[in-house]
């Protein structure tokens, strides 16, 4: 009788380790995930003290012009500049600035959400422009065709990404292609 039972005893025990190499390994897998997920959460919280630092550089210069602003309109002096001329909404133009990867996805999503109800609101569709591939993605598996999208934007190529975006809706706006911008 003991002899039958010793067979089932070892493959039992063979089994059971494997099952328990299994599990170790699976627990290993889920350790590494986490690592990885703490780094990328340090990489992200680095990027944003990064431009969140340059955002505090640039608010002294932004509240300076919008002082030296604010005294140009209370004055009696006509200010006659085309991209301070308001029309009648007939076309209008959104740029979408979302991430294109990253730990945003609560910030992505309500910027989605955003553009999703802007674009219900209107009886034409404006046009499109957009920054980050999370936005565009997102828009164009809805169906919404861009007119200029920048996606994949290296931190390096971020002041010309915003210069060249600047430009793009400076003239859409004073060859009168659109009557307005959102952001």
């Amino acid at each position: 009788a003991k002899n039958l039972r010793a067979p089932y005893a070892v493959r039992r025990t063979g089994v059971m380790s494997g099952q328990l190499r299994a599990l170790k390994n699976r627990i290993r897998g889920v350790e590494n995930t986490q690592k990885i997920t703490r780094a990328m959460e340090m990489v992200a919280a680095s990027k944003l003290k990064r431009f969140q630092k340059l955002r505090d550089q640039a608010t002294p210069y932004v509240e300076a012009l919008e002082g030296v602003l604010n005294r140009l309109l209370v004055t009696d002096i006509p200010l006659q500049h085309p991209l301070l001329e308001t029309r009648e909404e007939k076309e209008t133009a959104l740029l979408v600035i979302t991430s294109d990867t990253g730990l945003c996805g609560s910030y992505n999503h309500s910027l989605i959400g955003e553009a999703k109800k802007f674009l219900l609101t209107r009886d034409k569709p404006p046009v499109l422009m957009g920054i980050g591939k999370n936005g565009v993605n997102a828009l164009s598996r809805a169906g919404h065709s861009w007119h200029h999208a920048f996606t994949d934007t290296k931190t390096s190529q971020v002041e010309s990404v915003i210069t060249e975006t600047t430009s793009l809706i400076e003239a859409l706006f004073t060859e009168r292609k659109v009557d307005s911008v959102y952001v």
